[in-house]
């Protein structure tokens, strides 16, 4: 039981009693394993499991936790530049001026509350064509014409989980900063953060630093390439950068960057009981506690990161097998011990 060991040893690390879940056997299969990284107000502890090759700068496709990264950048944008967040995307993308989503602002498609499907129509079809790697021909001009397209929204908001929201506020957040959505999450947030191993877009020298993609059966399988929907899940990193990612929101400093990330954490929207969402972070409610979290998922990859502010405690698990089970269950159980 990979996970079940997984949790004993963290248990062990940040001096709880061993938690208890209750977890099926999970094997690892072959060239398959896990990147942890847990941390506490007494440093950061690394583990690995399954695959003996990796180690805590082992690169893993993160999935949705981009989103935390987009959400973050439109908050630093917001703060340098007032009223960005409430902005119409008529104002910001021309070509929506005479569409149903003209009036749609940054800040509904930070917290999922747009109305916008959860992917596009052109996204849909193209993973009947292009199964493993559904992203790679996404273009920002269709992703425009995804917008004009869109024929009704509802009348009030309400949560809806949104991949194509999120690709519409990156390319919101590049026509207002006039700056490449990488360039700016490399130059304003993980420069800043040391991040110095993290990046959005492959290319043909950095995909080979990047472990193999297993699907669900656990066969090898395509790494997911992306254009105009790069801030909805582009983003590869490890498990020492994202304790650096995850340290910055346990440890805020009077900087521009660590301001705009509190300011990701003010409670947006309640989904339901217990469970609400800020800017991009998922936040729940249990025990009296809060977590803010987000998980991630792409063909090969599945992953979970999170923080308890109240215990000063993080967690990073990135798995490169997609049949990896309950690995945001865990991520959970170790935040709240």
């Amino acid at each position: 039981m990979v996970l079940a060991k997984l949790t004993t040893l963290l248990a062990a690390f940040i001096l709880v009693l061993p938690i208890h879940a209750d977890l099926n056997d999970t094997s690892l299969p072959n060239g398959t394993g896990i990147s942890a990284a847990i941390i506490t107000e007494q440093g950061i502890e690394y583990l690995q499991f399954g695959n003996p090759e990796f180690n805590e700068h082992s690169l893993f496709e993160i999935g949705s936790i981009t989103k935390t990264f987009t959400s973050l950048a439109a908050a630093l944008h917001d703060n340098q530049t007032p009223g960005f967040l409430d902005s119409k995307l008529s104002q910001l993308i021309p070509e929506t001026a005479d569409s149903k989503t003209a009036g749609i602002t940054p800040l509904q498609l930070a917290t999922h509350t747009a109305g916008l499907t959860r992917i596009s129509l052109s996204i849909q079809l193209n993973a009947i064509v292009y199964q493993s790697d559904p992203y790679k021909t996404h273009t920002r001009k269709i992703l425009i014409n995804d917008l004009t397209f869109v024929n009704s929204l509802p009348q009030y908001p309400t949560y809806a989980y949104s991949n194509f929201g999120y690709a519409v506020l990156g390319l919101a957040l590049e026509k207002s900063t006039k700056k490449q959505y990488a360039n700016f999450i490399h130059d304003e947030i993980l420069k800043p953060l040391k991040m110095f191993h993290t990046f959005v877009h492959y290319t043909p020298d950095n995909e080979k630093t990047a472990v193999k993609a297993h699907d669900a059966q656990g066969n090898a399988t395509s790494k997911w390439h992306f254009i105009a929907s790069a801030p909805a899940g582009s983003i590869k990193s490890s498990a020492h950068d994202l304790a650096l990612y995850i340290q910055a929101y346990l440890k805020p400093k009077e900087t521009s960057l660590s301001q705009a990330m509190q300011k990701t954490l003010k409670k947006q929207h309640e989904i339901k009981e217990n469970r609400s969402i800020g800017l991009g972070w998922h936040i729940s409610n249990k025990n009296s506690q809060t977590i803010y979290w987000h998980t991630g998922g792409t063909g090969g990859f599945r992953t979970f990161i999170g923080f308890n502010p109240a215990t000063k405690k993080g967690c990073v698990l990135l798995c490169n097998y997609a049949g990896v089970k309950k690995l945001d269950q865990e991520g959970f159980e170790i935040l709240m011990k």
